[in-house]
């Protein structure tokens, strides 16, 4: 169950066993963060304006 994409390793099998986190990771979990905030707050202002 590994919600991060991980295009820089072709064999998701070993995200489990990676000895270090590399930048990539941790910009793409705070993509993916930014971009759930964002439709988080859009929902909630499109819920507010209907």
């Amino acid at each position: 169950s590994s919600t991060t994409p991980a295009p820089s390793t072709p064999s998701k099998q070993s995200d489990k066993g990676l000895p270090k986190t590399g930048p990539e990771d941790v910009a793409v979990s705070a993509v993916a963060f930014g971009i759930l905030a964002f439709l988080t707050a859009a929902y909630q202002r499109s819920r507010y304006l209907i």
